[in-house]
Order: C-alpha cells, then structure tokens, then sequence
C-alpha cells in the first residue's frame, strides 16, 4: 500500500502519481458526487460526448472498466 501523499503536494503533481488532467480530475469528482453525464457536460460547458471521451480516458489510464472503480481507485489515491 502507498503511503499518504501530502496535502502540498497537489493532487495533480509528478509525486502524487495521479495521471488525470484537471479536466478528467473535475468530471471524477463530479461523478463521485453522484452527478450524470449530462449534468457534468453543463457544469463544465462542454458536450455530453467530450464527457464521455474524458470517461473513457479516465479509465484507459487507471486500467478501469467503471466509473464506480475509478472513483475508488482516485479516493484510495487521495486524488478526490
């Protein structure tokens, strides 16, 4: 297991580890509060489909198939 990671450090910075643009970390965020994706396209202004391009991104790079592991995997992190 790794240990935690310093509030300083950002979540966002090479030594957190957190491979997520600030984009992708906004809709993870969004989603962990339980938000659809239309809603999250309205929030940020963008289109329902750059919602799910970001999704699938956000999966690819956490080796994922779920939005539900995602969120798990970035709150274990300390990234949300």
């Amino acid at each position: 297991m790794n240990p935690p990671i310093p509030a300083a450090e950002g979540a966002n910075s090479p030594a957190s580890g957190n491979p997520l643009t600030v984009s992708e970390q906004q809709i993870l965020q969004l989603t962990a509060e339980g938000h659809t994706t239309k809603h999250i396209a309205r929030v940020m202004d963008i289109s329902e489909h750059t919602v799910k391009y970001h999704v699938k991104s956000i999966h690819r790079k956490l080796g994922v198939a779920s939005r539900t592991q995602a969120v798990a995997i970035a709150l274990r992190n300390g990234w949300l």
